[in-house]
């Protein structure tokens, strides 16, 4: 049986506040320890700089960031950069049906709402690394 540990690190990217505070809750709960980030810019300089460590990566696809960077950018950049851990692109309303996990992106693609179904899905992927 998979236990979440505080050792395990997700990020979190929301760019709407209210859903970025409610699922950090939810993950803090189920014994994740959480970084969360209403815009992907300063995740990837982290990352780029191997200044950030986590885990997985969950990251909504419809960022409204003046960037231009949307969930699967970040994601698909992150990968050609050497980043192999797990990440999860999801969507409240996003046409997510013209993406493909896999192949240089998301790991997992899925719709917002079902808190359950997220953290299934987190532990799953978890216990592959």
């Amino acid at each position: 049986m998979f236990t979440p540990s505080a050792t395990h690190t997700i990020i979190v990217i929301d760019d709407e506040r209210d859903t970025l505070v409610l699922i950090s809750r939810i993950l803090m709960r189920a014994g994740y320890r959480v970084r969360s980030y209403s815009s992907p810019l300063p995740v990837l300089a982290a990352c780029l700089r191997q200044e950030l460590e986590f885990d997985l990566m969950l990251t909504d696809l419809d960022l409204c960031s003046e960037s231009g960077w949307n969930g699967n950018s970040v994601i698909v950049e992150l990968r050609k950069n050497g980043f192999t851990q797990p990440m999860i692109l999801w969507s409240g309303g996003g046409d997510i049906h013209n993406l493909s996990p896999g192949l240089g992106g998301p790991d997992l693609i899925m719709s917002k709402g079902d808190a359950f179904m997220l953290i299934t899905n987190i532990r799953q992927l978890l216990k592959q690394i």
